[in-house]
C-alpha cells in the first residue's frame, strides 16, 4: 500500500506518503483538514476518503514540491500568501519524479497526480484558524525555510507541526530561504508568541525527531552560525552549491552530540544585508 497512517491523537492522523514525507489529517465533528499533500504519487485523495467522508479542506505549510505535489487532485489548496508563486513553481512532474527516484520510489508518470493549476490555489494569512467543529487548526508563521513557511497548531491537542520549518535538517541554503539572522529573529518571535500553546512537536519527514526543546536549540544554533569564528562542515551541493552543515550528524540526521536542531546553510546567506 503506498500510504499508511498512524494515530497521533483521537482527532489527528499522520499519513506516510511515497517519498518519505508525512501529511496530517485533522478531523472535527463537521469537517476534516488535510495538512500537506506529499509528492503526488498515487491518489492521496482516495486514501483520505477511506479515512473520513467529512467535507475536506486542504492546506499547505509551505510551497515546496513534497508538500504541494499531490494538491492537483483536490478542488483547491490553501497556501501561505508569500509562497503562492513558489507552489506554482514546485509542482512539475519531472521535478517530482526526480525527487521520488532519489527516495527509492519506482515512478511511472501515469501514477503522478496532475499538476496544480493557478485557479486551484487559495491563500491564507498568518494565524488563520480552521474550525472543524470542536477542533481547531491555527496556522502560525515561522519564516525561514521559505519566505512563507507556517506551522500547524492543533489547538485542543496542544500539538504543533513544525514540518520543515524547524527540525533536524532545516534547509536554509535555498534561494527562497531567509538569511540565518532573519530566521533567528523569526524563531524568537515565534517563541514569544506561541510557545505556551503546545507541548508536542511533529515533523514532515521520518528522519526528524525531537521535542519542544528543539526551538531553543535552533535559536542557539543560529547564533552560533552567525558568529564570524564559526566554521560549518562542508556538505557539498545539496540543491544549491557550496552548502554547509551546522553540526556533525550521522546518516539518519541525528546530531553526534545528542541534540536535535541542525541545518544546511550557505555562508553568503547568514547575515542580513
Amino acid at each position: 500500500m503506498p500510504f499508511t497512517n498512524e494515530r497521533i491523537t483521537e482527532r489527528l492522523l499522520r499519513i506516510r506518503c511515497p517519498g518519505n514525507v508525512f501529511a496530517y489529517l485533522a478531523v472535527g465533528s463537521r469537517q476534516a483538514l488535510l495538512v500537506d499533500t506529499g509528492l503526488g504519487l498515487y491518489s492521496l485523495k482516495e486514501y483520505v476518503r477511506s479515512l473520513s467522508d467529512l467535507p475536506l479542506t486542504v492546506v499547505a505549510t509551505h510551497g515546496h514540491l513534497d508538500h504541494v505535489g499531490g494538491a492537483g487532485e483536490f478542488p483547491f489548496v490553501c497556501v501561505p500568501k508569500k509562497d503562492r508563486q513558489l507552489a506554482l513553481n514546485s509542482i512539475g512532474k519531472d521535478a517530482r519524479a526526480n525527487y521520488l527516484n532519489g527516495q527509492g520510489e519506482s515512478v511511472s508518470y501515469e501514477d503522478l497526480i496532475r499538476e496544480l493549476s493557478e485557479e486551484q490555489i487559495r491563500t491564507y494569512d498568518p494565524e488563520s484558524v480552521f474550525d472543524l467543529g470542536g477542533y481547531h487548526v491555527k496556522m502560525l508563521p515561522m519564516y525561514g525555510h521559505t519566505q512563507g513557511s507556517h506551522c500547524a497548531l492543533f489547538v485542543e491537542d496542544r500539538t504543533v507541526l513544525f514540518g520543515d520549518a524547524c527540525n533536524s535538517a532545516a534547509f536554509m541554503q535555498l534561494n527562497e530561504s531567509t538569511t540565518i539572522e532573519e530566521y533567528r529573529d523569526n524563531l524568537k518571535e515565534f517563541r514569544e508568541k506561541y510557545s505556551d500553546l503546545y507541548d508536542q512537536v511533529l515533523y514532515s519527514h521520518p528522519h526528524n525527531f525531537g521535542g519542544k526543546e528543539i526551538l531553543d536549540e535552533m535559536i542557539g544554533l543560529c547564533e552560533e552560525v552567525m558568529d564570524p569564528s564559526f566554521a560549518g562542515i562542508p556538505a557539498g551541493n545539496i540543491v544549491t552549491a557550496n552548502c554547509l552543515f551546522a553540526k556533525a550528524a550521522d546518516d539518519g540526521m541525528t546530531r553526534n552530540d545528542g541534540k536535535c536542531a541542525n541545518m544546511v546553510y550557505r555562508q553568503e546567506k547568514v547575515r542580513k544585508e
